[in-house]
C-alpha cells in the first residue's frame, strides 16, 4: 500500500488501425475440403472449392479378354458441416491435368489445371445438400450423410479398362501420374444476399471415395473399386 502510484492523471492520443487482406493462407492438406456458394449481409460472397488427389489399395483382376461394362461412377464426399443457409446448388467436377506435389505449400489462392468437361451427369448435378439425413445402402445399413454425385461413364469405362488392362493401378505413384485428380466447384457464384452455404467434407473418412461399379461382358455378377 506505501508503494501505490497516484493514477488520477488524464492523457489523450489517437490509436490509428487499418485492415490488411491475408492472401497468402496455406489451404493444403487439410481434413475438411470446403465447396459452396454464400452471401453473407456483412462479410460479402464467399465462393468455395477444392482440388484433391486419390490413393487406390488394392487389385483389380481380371483376364486380360476382359470388357468392361459401366453401370455408373459415383462421387462421395461424406458431410463435415457447413455454415450458411443450405440450399438447391449445381456441383461441378473436373479431372486434373496438373501434377499436384504433397510437398509444396498451396494458398487459398492456388487453382490447379483441369480439362474444361464437367463430368457430373445433369440429372445429379443439381442438389439441395441434406447434412443430417443418414445414407441407406443396398445391405440395408446406414451411412453417414454423404454428398453423391454420378459421374460420365465414358469417362468411368476409360479408368475401368486401364485398371483391368494397363499398369496405372498397380502403384500409388503410377496411379497418380496417369490420374491427377478431381476439382470440385460450385457452378452458382452470385448468390443473393443472405443466401447459400459453405459445405466441408471429410476427406478422411472412408465415404468418401470415387467408385467404380461395372459389369465384364458375357459375366452378370456385379464388380466395383474405389
Amino acid at each position: 500500500p506505501e508503494s501505490l502510484l497516484a493514477s488520477g492523471g488524464i492523457d489523450t492520443f489517437s490509436l490509428f488501425t487499418y485492415s490488411v487482406k491475408e492472401d497468402s493462407f496455406v489451404t493444403d492438406n487439410q481434413r475438411f475440403a470446403l465447396a459452396g456458394p454464400m452471401h453473407d449481409p456483412k462479410m460479402g460472397i464467399v465462393n468455395a472449392g477444392f482440388c484433391t488427389q486419390f490413393a487406390f489399395a488394392g487389385s483389380v483382376t481380371h483376364p486380360t479378354t476382359s470388357v468392361p461394362v459401366m453401370d455408373s461412377v459415383v462421387l462421395s464426399l461424406k458431410y463435415g458441416g457447413y455454415y450458411g443457409k443450405p440450399e438447391q446448388c449445381t456441383f461441378q467436377v473436373y479431372e486434373i491435368n496438373q501434377d499436384m506435389d504433397p510437398e509444396a505449400n498451396y494458398y487459398k489462392s492456388s487453382d490447379m489445371g483441369y480439362y474444361l468437361t464437367d463430368l457430373v451427369e445433369p440429372a445429379s448435378a443439381s442438389q439441395t445438400p441434406n447434412i443430417e439425413d443418414s445414407l441407406l445402402q443396398q445391405d440395408g445399413t446406414k451411412a453417414s450423410p454423404q454428398l453423391r454425385l454420378k459421374l460420365d461413364n465414358t469417362w468411368g469405362y476409360d479408368k475401368v479398362y486401364e485398371a483391368i488392362h494397363g499398369t496405372s493401378f498397380q502403384t500409388d505413384a503410377a496411379l497418380k501420374s496417369y490420374f491427377k485428380g478431381l476439382k470440385v466447384k460450385v457452378q452458382e457464384t452470385n448468390p443473393a444476399s443472405g443466401h447459400g452455404a459453405i459445405y466441408y467434407f471429410d476427406l478422411s473418412s472412408s465415404y468418401s471415395a470415387l467408385t467404380y461399379y461395372y459389369k465384364i461382358v458375357g459375366d452378370t455378377t456385379p464388380y466395383s473399386f474405389n
